[in-house]
């Protein structure tokens, strides 16, 4: 029996990048430690198993058990005890999202899953490891250099590294001044902020600002048609009383629109016009009251009313 590294969590692989044990999956492999000839996924090219995984210091570890009762496993076998094979390889998840950038400007994949591992002759050369999509598919080597090609070339602060749970969207790292960080709502200087809370704080502000304006909007018109019902009401009643002429109701209405509380003081310094019964001393009628039957016709309906039933003789007169 031989042990073997899976990995190395120190050394760079052959795409560029180093992979942390700590944040390989372990549980799918563990559930069946398949151990491949050179990953090839058939049922002929299984040479065994792995037993005792384990990580020891930086390297992920595990022991051969070969299948003794199929020839080219037990062929395989020898050549690893007379130590002429020494070389493994995993297979794993690959998603260029949980890769993280250090400060010396390499790479680590954070987080991924191993599938199988398989017995290679060359560990060294690009068969040392076998990239899977997350559909389980298997990536070519150009594949998996094309998206290690979009990922950032330079890393100047540690804090602006991306993250695995929140990847990077191409922005650039925000670094933002107190007053700034105020002025976007943040009370205090919150720690580690990156862009991403800051785009989201602001897509936050934008919507909560679209709903006030909404709101106010809507408050507004409620507003204006509720003055627009009071004027009238108020202006249908000082015609009515004979406070002012239908003429001058739009007078009165440009003041109400204006300064309401101005025209209601305006109208209560105005007397009412008496009824005809109470004009005892006043038979002539009021002045303003219509002489002709065109003048009649001038008023609005609700004045002609009030016109018949306050001064029934001089609606008489007039239709004389």
């Amino acid at each position: 029996m031989a042990t073997f590294v899976l990995n190395d969590e120190n050394v760079v692989n052959c795409y560029g990048f180093r992979i942390r044990n700590a944040g390989i999956d372990l549980a799918r492999f563990k559930a069946n430690p398949v151990m491949l000839d050179d990953h090839r996924n058939s049922t002929d090219a299984v040479l065994g198993r792995w037993k005792n995984i384990r990580i020891e210091g930086s390297c992920l570890l595990a022991d051969d058990d070969f299948d003794v009762e199929d020839e080219r496993a037990n062929k395989i076998k020898g050549k690893v005890d007379r130590g002429m094979i020494k070389g493994c390889s995993m297979g794993i998840s690959f998603d260029s999202s949980r890769m993280e950038r250090k400060p010396d400007d390499s790479y680590e994949l954070v987080e991924s899953e191993l599938a199988e591992a398989s017995i290679v002759a060359v560990p060294g050369n690009a068969n040392s490891l076998r990239l899977y999509a997350t559909d389980g598919t298997v990536l070519s080597s150009e594949a998996v250099k094309l998206q290690l090609s979009a990922l950032p070339q330079t890393a100047t602060d540690p804090n602006l590294f991306p993250k695995p749970e929140t990847p990077s969207k191409g922005m650039k790292g925000a670094n933002l001044s107190f007053n700034a960080l105020q002025a976007l709502g943040f009370q205090s200087v919150p720690e580690n902020v990156d862009d991403m809370a800051i785009s989201t704080h602001i897509e936050t502000t934008n919507a909560a600002l679209k709903a006030a304006q909404t709101e106010n909007a809507a408050l507004k018109t409620t507003l204006a048609d509720t003055q627009k019902a009071v004027s009238k009401g108020m202006l249908d009643r000082a015609v009515l009383s004979g406070q002012i002429l239908e003429t001058e109701r739009s007078h009165y209405e440009k003041l109400a629109a204006s300064d309401m509380d101005l025209c209601i003081a305006t109208l209560a310094k105005i007397p009412a016009k008496k009824s005809l019964g109470n004009q005892i001393d006043n038979p002539a009628g009021d002045a303003s009251d219509p002489k002709t039957m065109e003048e009649f016709q001038k008023l609005s309906h609700e004045a002609q009313l009030a016109f018949k039933n306050n001064n029934p003789a001089g609606y008489k007169k007039i239709l004389e």
